[in-house]
């Protein structure tokens, strides 16, 4: 039976204590207001003398009063302003894109109006994701834990903070992670999108070209490009809806006053539409903390078997020094978000559990830059044509940056000329070909042509 001697509760724990009581016909017709020491007492007694009391008591303080007021001290998900809410129904989300209608030429001749009834569908595109993440958190709390909040100074919002702090800042470390990882895998997956600057990050110099690049990227984003987004699809960004992400790296090196003059806005402006990261990376603590997430929802089947990071990709990641993202990019959802408490009378304890349900994932059609202090691959050869008589061949030479990238060669029609992984050129029949040497790294593709025409004997 709780039974303390003394009781000196803060008028922060009298608000919390009231706000729980308030929440139950139980506790608001079997217990005083909370206004002093003694009534704090008074209620100690009564919910710790039942163990349903306790846990009526723990599921208010967990669902209701918990969820807010967590305190500032857990762990914030820097990219969590990209969530886009809560999903009220179903478990997919759809994104479509719809391309623009083709112009027709007006006639005012009546004698040949056009088929007013023909079809003239526009380009239109869908992108489906279901629930991907289905994940829970849980934490234990003893009675004699339960006690001691009616006993010391702000002992309750203590127990509160003890209880959120430790399932929030889980969920937000992972949510942080796996938010990193839908970008890492983008970009991986699309070195298109990564606009290599082919130096480090060191001084002013390579910070003023950093920023110079951004700034026309920037200022490209409200026009009806196509190079910005993974459909490659004509898709407007308005200025005031770009965020520049940074990282530590490049937040300390970039003038922030500059980079407000690339994005066209104020400094205070600027500050609102910045989103700082550590990197684009993972440490070690991390890429644990990612592969165990990644692993409960393989088990699950909602995703499928992932790839690890190779050593290569986690050095790349680290170079990419910021992104400019459309703020719609991301495509993270809420499906269910809940906290709940169970009562253990046998080991005398309150369990507690946070559990949600996501969809972690991204917009094809919305744009998306990132910027490397990787450099973009070059590929020259040594011949920009060939003649060939059937029969003959010849080997041509590529000459790539970086050194020793690995050269993929294609031949546009093999019935009239192949090539072999060593870029020989054997001529097979009368015709023209068109062989290619594509140079692919993490930083991006590059390609070379050589048109090769063969004549008959």
């Amino acid at each position: 039976m709780y039974n303390p001697k003394d009781t000196t509760v803060s008028n922060q724990s009298y608000a919390i204590l009231n706000a729980i009581r308030n929440e139950s016909d139980l506790f608001r017709t079997s217990t005083p207001l909370v206004e002093t020491a003694d009534d704090a007492k008074a209620f100690g007694e009564f919910v710790t003398g039942s163990g349903r009391y306790k846990e009526l008591f723990w599921g208010i303080l967990v669902n209701r009063i918990g969820m807010t007021l967590a305190t500032g001290r857990e762990f914030k998900n820097k990219l969590s302003q990209f969530r886009r809410g809560k999903l009220q129904m179903g478990d997919v989300i759809q994104t479509v894109w719809t391309g623009l209608v083709s112009p027709e030429g007006w006639t005012s001749d009546v004698a040949h109006p056009g088929d007013v009834y023909k079809t003239n569908k526009p380009d239109a595109r869908v992108s489906m994701v279901a629930v991907n993440s289905k994940l829970y958190y849980e934490v234990t709390k003893n009675d004699t834990e339960l006690s001691y909040a009616f006993v010391s100074e702000n002992g309750m919002y203590d127990l509160i903070s003890k209880i959120t702090e430790r399932l929030i800042t889980s969920e937000q470390v992972d949510d942080y992670n796996m938010m990193k990882w839908v970008m890492a895998k983008n970009l991986l997956a699309n070195p298109d999108a990564v606009v290599g600057l082919g130096e480090q990050l060191t001084d002013q110099a390579t910070a003023d070209r950093l920023t110079k690049t951004m700034k026309q990227v920037v200022n490209d984003y409200p026009f009806m490009k196509t190079q910005y987004n993974e459909a490659h699809v004509p898709s407007p960004c308005p200025s005031e809806e770009i965020v520049f992400i940074s990282t530590s790296k490049s937040r300390a090196a970039l003038d922030v006053y500059a980079l407000s003059k690339a994005f066209n806005l104020t400094y205070e402006q600027f500050l609102g539409q910045e989103v700082q990261i550590d990197s684009f990376g993972f440490d070690e603590f991390s890429l644990a903390r990612l592969y165990e997430v990644l692993d409960k929802n393989v088990e699950l089947g909602l995703i499928q078997p992932y790839t690890p990071f190779t050593d290569e990709e986690l050095a790349y990641l680290d170079q990419i020094t910021g992104a400019v993202i459309d703020k719609d990019w991301f495509m993270s959802w809420d499906r269910v978000y809940e906290m709940n408490s169970i009562y253990d009378p046998l080991h005398l304890n309150t369990n507690n559990f946070l559990v949600i349900h996501r969809i972690y994932s991204y917009n094809p059609f919305a744009n998306m830059t990132y910027f490397t202090e990787a450099a973009k691959p070059t590929i020259s050869l040594n011949k920009s044509t060939l003649t060939k008589t059937v029969g003959q061949n010849e080997t041509l030479t590529a000459t790539v940056t970086p050194a020793g990238a690995t050269v993929e060669w294609s031949s546009s029609d093999t019935t009239v000329a192949t090539v072999t992984s060593a870029g020989k050129v054997t001529a097979v029949a009368a015709g023209t070909a068109t062989i290619t040497a594509k140079v692919i790294t993490l930083a991006g593709t590059a390609t070379a042509k050589c048109t090769v025409t063969v004549e008959s004997e």
